[in-house]
């Protein structure tokens, strides 16, 4: 779990971790869209989807892109 607002990859447990504004949050490492692999942006503190645009809030809630639902948690 990150010591600060951030994300960090578990990829042995496939999850990603993300602290964000007093709150803690763990996510399947799959996309709900088609179950590709996600990845964390540490920068934005939004995670993006590689080779079809997808992103997502720290708390996991979908912002746009081809996914239909926020992350599983």
């Amino acid at each position: 779990m990150p010591a600060k607002d951030g994300a960090e990859i578990d990829r042995k447990n496939e999850v990603i971790l993300v602290r964000w504004l007093g709150a803690a949050y763990a996510f399947n490492l799959s996309c709900p869209h088609r179950t590709r692999r996600s990845r964390g942006t540490r920068a934005a503190i939004a995670f993006s989807v590689p080779s079809i645009t997808r992103r997502y809030q720290p708390d996991g809630t979908f912002i746009d892109g081809r996914a239909t639902r926020g992350m599983d948690r």
